[in-house]
């Protein structure tokens, strides 16, 4: 009996660790957000109008390359935006911004564009920053580091798909069970 439990408990530790480091892995937009907040203002009128639309379209960004990223690992997430329209009715993206996408058809990570999003957030930033919305230098420095490190965070979860449980652990542990039932069987019966 302790080497099937120990085998099977080795077995399940590894798969519950590899979901539990994902999860840990996944990034989430508030940092961005707060950061947003702090550093693009603008002063009372138009100004404060168009810092309210560089944060809202920067936030934007970062949930459209999450969903877009996302989307390649997780079944639910395909399952309710399976394509770029369905993403365009939403109005996480508008269909110029998608055409300039893709369609993002292929499960393949490394054939995506979900890191657009980002690249278009850090341009909305630069254009910003050159027109007065952001007044600190270190703390636009900070900021292109949240984000940089939101795609980043993206990026590790990403790469969990190429680097999967190796087989022959999922093989062994098969093996190991049938043998054990099978054998179980033959020796718990009465001659």
């Amino acid at each position: 009996g302790l080497p099937i439990t120990f085998l099977l408990g080795f077995y399940v530790s590894l798969v519950v660790k590899r979901w539990w480091e994902q999860y840990c892995k996944l990034p989430w937009p508030d940092t961005v957000a707060i950061y947003l907040k702090g550093l693009v203002v603008g002063d009372p009128g138009e100004k404060r109008l168009v810092a309210r639309m560089v944060r809202r379209t920067v936030i934007r960004y970062c949930l459209l390359a999450y969903i877009l990223c996302i989307r390649q690992l997780s079944v639910k997430l395909k399952k309710r935006f399976p394509s770029m329209h369905e993403l365009v009715k939403t109005g996480i993206v508008r269909s110029d911004e998608a055409g300039r996408i893709g369609e993002e058809e292929s499960s393949d990570i490394f054939s995506s564009n979900w890191w657009m999003p980002l690249k278009w957030s850090v341009e909305i930033l630069n254009k910003a920053k050159q027109e007065g919305l952001v007044t600190s230098a270190p703390g636009y420095s900070h900021m292109l580091g949240r984000l940089s490190e939101f795609r980043a965070r993206l990026s590790e979860v990403a790469t969990y798909v190429y680097l999967p449980v190796p087989l022959v652990y999922t093989q062994v542990v098969h093996l190991a069970v049938y043998v054990y039932f099978a054998v179980s069987l033959i020796g718990e019966q009465w001659i």
